[in-house]
């Protein structure tokens, strides 16, 4: 085996670790994707100097595994006088011990955690 195939393997081996001992919500976010709950509803974070509004945030948090996500929009208006709000980005704060560095590191991940899931699923009968 090439150091490349060794290294997958290794790693490959940590993710099913990982997986093994997450919890299953963990594994349902991970799969089926969060569900989220809004925390604090659009508000705004920052004005200019005539008190126009410049920037708006959203906060939220999954019920199932308690990430919380802030998504940031500014307000622009297009060249026809629409105004609306464009999204700039989220950012997360997920809770201890779901982040698996494993998982950016392997080929297929989702499909390794699809097959914990199923493996799971099948213990359970």
């Amino acid at each position: 085996m090439s150091k490349t195939q060794v290294s997958q393997k290794t790693l490959g081996k940590r993710l099913q670790d990982a997986l093994a001992s997450a919890p299953d919500h963990y594994l349902q976010c991970r799969d089926t994707r969060h569900v989220w709950t809004v925390t604090k509803n659009l508000h705004v974070v920052k004005q200019d100097r005539s008190q126009t509004v410049v920037l708006v945030e959203r906060h939220l948090e999954c019920s199932r595994c308690k990430t919380e996500r802030s998504d940031t929009y500014e307000v622009r208006t297009d060249r026809w006088g629409i105004t609306r709000l464009e999204n700039l980005g989220s950012g997360y704060r997920y809770p201890k011990d779901y982040l698996i560095k494993e998982m950016a590191a392997v080929e297929h991940p989702r499909e390794v955690l699809l097959h914990e899931q199923l493996r799971r699923a099948l213990a359970a009968g």
